[in-house]
Protein backbone atom coordinates (compact mmCIF):
# COMPACT_ATOMS: atom_id res chain seq x y z
CA UNK A 1 0.00 0.00 0.00
CA UNK A 2 1.33 3.56 -1.09
CA UNK A 3 0.37 5.23 1.87
CA UNK A 4 2.49 2.74 4.23
CA UNK A 5 5.45 3.41 2.38
CA UNK A 6 5.26 6.81 1.88
CA UNK A 7 4.67 6.35 5.94
CA UNK A 8 8.14 4.62 5.71
CA UNK A 9 9.97 7.29 4.08
CA UNK A 10 8.98 10.31 6.10
CA UNK A 11 9.90 8.34 9.50
CA UNK A 12 13.00 7.96 8.24
CA UNK A 13 14.08 11.00 6.24
CA UNK A 14 15.53 14.56 7.81
CA UNK A 15 12.18 15.91 9.47
CA UNK A 16 11.66 17.66 12.87
CA UNK A 17 11.21 14.74 15.49
CA UNK A 18 10.79 14.38 19.49
CA UNK A 19 13.80 14.18 21.32
CA UNK A 20 14.83 14.00 25.16
CA UNK A 21 16.91 16.69 26.35
CA UNK A 22 18.48 17.51 29.51
CA UNK A 23 17.77 20.77 31.24
CA UNK A 24 20.97 21.03 33.17
CA UNK A 25 23.21 20.24 29.67
CA UNK A 26 20.73 22.15 27.53
CA UNK A 27 20.79 25.33 29.64
CA UNK A 28 24.78 24.94 30.81
CA UNK A 29 23.40 25.26 34.16
CA UNK A 30 25.70 23.42 36.44
CA UNK A 31 24.44 25.23 39.65
CA UNK A 32 20.40 24.18 39.45
CA UNK A 33 18.12 21.35 39.67
CA UNK A 34 15.04 21.33 37.36
CA UNK A 35 11.91 19.11 37.66
CA UNK A 36 11.76 17.54 35.36
CA UNK A 37 14.89 16.67 34.52
CA UNK A 38 14.55 16.42 30.73
CA UNK A 39 11.85 18.01 28.25
CA UNK A 40 10.97 16.59 24.87
CA UNK A 41 11.69 19.03 21.98
CA UNK A 42 11.56 19.34 18.27
CA UNK A 43 15.04 18.36 16.95
CA UNK A 44 15.93 17.44 13.20
CA UNK A 45 17.33 13.72 12.84
CA UNK A 46 17.10 10.67 10.56
CA UNK A 47 18.99 10.54 7.17
CA UNK A 48 19.57 11.86 4.00
CA UNK A 49 19.61 10.43 0.93
CA UNK A 50 19.73 6.97 1.87
CA UNK A 51 20.48 5.09 -1.35
CA UNK A 52 21.21 7.85 -3.52
CA UNK A 53 24.11 9.77 -4.29
CA UNK A 54 24.40 11.94 -1.44
CA UNK A 55 24.45 8.78 1.37
CA UNK A 56 28.26 8.72 1.51
CA UNK A 57 28.62 12.35 0.76
CA UNK A 58 28.88 13.92 4.11
CA UNK A 59 25.10 15.01 4.14
CA UNK A 60 23.48 16.06 7.45
CA UNK A 61 20.25 16.54 8.55
CA UNK A 62 20.01 20.42 9.99
CA UNK A 63 17.30 22.97 11.25
CA UNK A 64 15.83 25.11 8.06
CA UNK A 65 13.72 26.88 10.67
CA UNK A 66 13.67 27.31 14.65
CA UNK A 67 11.50 29.01 16.56
CA UNK A 68 11.50 29.26 20.73
CA UNK A 69 9.27 27.90 23.17
CA UNK A 70 8.31 28.93 26.60
CA UNK A 71 8.76 26.09 28.89
CA UNK A 72 7.59 26.29 32.76
CA UNK A 73 9.77 24.37 35.52
CA UNK A 74 10.42 23.95 38.93
CA UNK A 75 13.88 24.93 39.33
CA UNK A 76 15.81 24.82 42.99
CA UNK A 77 19.01 26.76 43.15
CA UNK A 78 20.92 28.10 46.17
CA UNK A 79 19.66 31.84 46.70
CA UNK A 80 23.12 33.93 47.11
CA UNK A 81 23.53 36.07 50.09
CA UNK A 82 25.10 39.10 50.02
CA UNK A 83 28.50 39.33 50.55
CA UNK A 84 28.71 41.24 53.46
CA UNK A 85 26.79 38.18 55.57
CA UNK A 86 28.47 35.13 55.98
CA UNK A 87 25.63 32.54 56.75
CA UNK A 88 24.58 29.60 54.04
CA UNK A 89 22.78 30.24 50.88
CA UNK A 90 19.35 29.00 50.95
CA UNK A 91 17.94 26.42 48.40
CA UNK A 92 14.84 26.99 47.31
CA UNK A 93 12.13 26.17 44.80
CA UNK A 94 10.88 28.41 42.42
CA UNK A 95 9.18 28.17 38.88
CA UNK A 96 11.01 29.38 36.03
CA UNK A 97 10.21 30.08 32.38
CA UNK A 98 12.84 28.89 29.77
CA UNK A 99 12.62 29.06 26.00
CA UNK A 100 14.29 26.04 24.58
CA UNK A 101 14.86 25.99 20.39
CA UNK A 102 12.58 23.69 18.70
CA UNK A 103 13.02 22.87 15.02
CA UNK A 104 10.16 23.07 12.86
CA UNK A 105 11.89 22.72 8.95
CA UNK A 106 14.77 20.57 8.08
CA UNK A 107 17.08 19.93 5.21
CA UNK A 108 19.68 17.86 4.00
CA UNK A 109 23.15 19.84 4.31
CA UNK A 110 25.78 18.38 1.73
CA UNK A 111 29.22 19.93 2.03
CA UNK A 112 29.03 19.98 -2.20
CA UNK A 113 26.32 22.27 -1.65
CA UNK A 114 26.32 26.02 -0.55
CA UNK A 115 24.09 26.51 2.41
CA UNK A 116 20.87 28.23 1.29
Amino acid sequence: DLNRLYDDVKRYSCTPRNYSVNLREELRATNAVFFPRCLLVKRCGGNCGCGTNNWNSGCTCQASKTVPKLHEVLKYAPEVPPPHRHRRPRVRWIIDEIFLTHHETCECACPSQPPR
